[in-house]
């Protein structure tokens, strides 16, 4: 059951703790370290504009980033889908993007240029 009046305290509870200087320092360092380490290997986000835990802009940045240091990046983007509740909302969606993802890198079925197009867009061309 969605708790929507819930979705607003508990968001600046947590945004409150981010920003205390010692736990922000933490995040920091750990995502320069996961930045600077981040293997180049394919990878395929799934995220939504509906998250406010971690908005749409901050993962489209760091698949940018991730391209930029050379990995193949795809993308899902759903409009309404509220933090990891992608899969519950669309179980099937989600597990076809997961199946089409994991054929490419694998070069298997579904890898082809008949079947590239069924391929999550590369996140430069998501619209």
């Amino acid at each position: 059951k969605e708790l929507p009046w819930l979705v607003k305290p508990a968001t600046a509870v947590v945004d409150g703790y981010l920003k205390l200087p010692f736990i922000k320092d933490a995040l920091v360092s750990m995502e320069d370290t996961w930045l600077s380490q981040a293997p180049a290997c394919p990878k395929l986000f799934l995220y939504s504009d509906a998250d406010v835990l971690t908005g749409s802009g901050v993962v489209e940045q760091f698949m940018q980033q991730q391209q930029a240091q050379g990995a193949q990046v795809y993308s899902y983007k759903w409009r309404d889908t509220a933090h990891v509740d992608h899969y519950r909302k669309y179980p099937e969606e989600y597990k076809q993007q997961l199946l089409k993802f994991v054929q490419h890198v694998l070069g298997g079925e579904g890898s082809n240029t008949t079947a590239a197009a069924a391929v999550p867009v590369p996140a430069d061309e998501q619209v």
